[in-house]
């Protein structure tokens, strides 16, 4: 997509003079700093471009995480990030790293070898979560960094420069272990393929995600879920194309990819026979196959690291709910997902490659036996597919 993007841009910037281009950045770059600006300057920007001004207020805080992110991540740390955090956190990521390669092994499609390679990268898939710089670290971090008292435009620009600078001068070194490649704060979770590495910001060390005290039902539906789900991400349609290193390179054989789509087709042919009533339109299977096949890996991942970590763990549901602890496990990681769209926030959701939350998870809790039978589903329920999308499962 890039490489066609770049093609056409360079077509076009050869029928361009040089001044027309330099006059277009430049306005950009006007653009992006006048949006925090003076009231009046704003007001202007917003007539020029045919949009309603917006409130200050409203962006102080997106402003400030954006660009003292890894500030802003320390002074939250020393809240969220506590021993007892890091200790549960470690236990839940390598269990759920035992299941994914137990399901790896049982992939009859896939070789002695790939399988080989494929737990390989399990192990080295690296979990960050939290932020380990000091406080010296920090200061040498943004030794450059100036705030102009009662100036609010001219320190945001420093802030903005400085930002830029380095990460311009880090370009061609190796990555630093502060360095994220999303944001350290916010309630979210990525799988970053070119690094073989999943980054769960702070937000997810929380409630309503996870709490210390809460029960492991809780913690592995919601969190697990989450966690499992990104570990899935490195064997999705993308992720399966690079290696335990992040490297774009071929590691499985002809026949293994052949198969591999095979497994994956079932999973973009049930959800796209998922209809919303709200749209008026079908799931597109095809665009939303990556997040829906880690999705339903990460699901049975996560239930499975939960029914080990109950061995060794006495729990009680919770009281007067008529609830079990698995039927808890799979209402926790629904819970956290719940959502109620617009018509016009679904027709959006159709073109990610997300999908709507609603439809995702549902896919997912059809592909798990275990599902079905915490809640005594029959054959021919809705919940119930006649085929079973099992890939990584």
């Amino acid at each position: 997509m890039y490489t066609v993007y770049l093609t056409h841009l360079n077509k076009v910037l050869k029928t361009v003079d040089k001044r027309t281009v330099q006059n277009l950045f430049s306005f950009l770059h006007a653009r992006n700093y006048i949006k925090y600006s003076s009231t009046r300057m704003r007001q202007h920007l917003a007539k020029l471009e045919g949009k309603a001004t917006f409130d200050m207020n409203d962006r102080c805080t997106t402003i400030v995480e954006n660009l003292y992110n890894v500030g802003l991540a320390k002074v939250m740390a020393r809240t969220r990030y506590t021993p007892d955090v890091k200790t549960s956190m470690d236990s839940m990521i390598r269990a759920l790293k035992v299941t994914l390669k137990e399901s790896i092994g049982k992939q009859a499609w896939l070789g002695a070898a790939s399988k080989s390679k494929a737990k390989n990268k399990v192990d080295k898939t690296n979990v960050k979560y939290g932020i380990d710089l000091t406080d010296t670290e920090l200061d040498a971090l943004y030794k450059d960094f100036t705030v102009y008292p009662g100036k609010f435009a001219s320190s945001f620009y420093n802030f903005y420069v400085q930002n830029k600078r380095f990460y311009l001068r880090d370009l061609n070194k190796s990555r630093k272990t502060w360095r994220w490649r999303f944001s350290m704060t916010g309630p979210v979770a990525f799988y970053v393929s070119d690094l073989n590495e999943v980054e769960i910001a702070l937000g997810m060390l929380r409630e309503p995600v996870i709490g210390d005290g809460y029960p492991g039902y809780y913690n592995f539906g919601n969190l697990g879920f989450i966690i499992g789900h990104e570990l899935s991400h490195a064997f999705d349609s993308q992720g399966s194309k690079f290696d335990a290193q992040g490297n774009y390179v071929s590691w499985w054989t002809q026949a293994e990819v052949n198969a591999y789509k095979g497994q994956v087709q079932c999973i973009i042919d049930q959800y796209s026979n998922f209809f919303d009533v709200l749209a008026q339109k079908n799931i597109n299977g095809t665009i939303t196959q990556s997040e829906n096949t880690a999705l339903s890996s990460g699901v049975a991942q996560a239930y499975k690291a939960y029914k080990k970590w109950r061995k060794t763990h006495n729990e009680k549901p919770l009281p007067n709910l008529g609830l079990n602890e698995d039927q808890l496990f799979f209402l926790s990681s629904t819970q956290l997902f719940c959502r109620k769209y617009t018509k016009a926030a679904v027709l959006q959701q159709l073109t990610y490659s997300n999908g709507p939350m609603t439809w995702r998870h549902v896919g997912a809790y059809q592909n798990s036996a275990a599902f079905a039978k915490a809640f005594q589903c029959k054959p021919k329920d809705f919940m119930v597919p006649k085929k079973r999308c099992l890939v990584w499962q």
